[in-house]
């Protein structure tokens, strides 16, 4: 990343989810190398929607879970999702209080 203007991406609601996927959960280790910041994007949409829609802590760990194992191949368990779920539901618990500007 080379300026601010590389996080511009990252400062909707959408663009927050796919930082928190990138950086928090990035089940196969990629965050950091080039061109990764998209890595998980095609999963940001339906989290989205699924919290947004009042989906809790649990639905979402059993979200990633689901992706790790079913299209990753990989099989890390809910607690390696669990900081990624308590982060995404904490950030829209103080998004939705208007502690964070839309």
């Amino acid at each position: 990343m080379n300026n601010t203007t590389d996080w511009k991406p990252f400062s909707s609601k959408l663009g927050v989810v796919r930082l928190i996927l990138i950086v928090d959960w990035d089940p196969i280790g990629v965050f950091g190398l080039p061109g990764s910041l998209s890595q998980y994007d095609r999963y940001a949409d339906n989290l989205l929607i699924l919290i947004e829609g009042g989906g809790n802590k649990f639905e979402i760990i059993q979200y990633l879970v689901n992706i790790e194992s079913e299209v990753i191949g990989s099989s890390r368990g809910y607690k390696s999702v669990e900081d990624c779920a308590d982060k995404l539901v904490h950030l829209f618990e103080v998004w939705n209080n208007g502690a964070i500007k839309k």
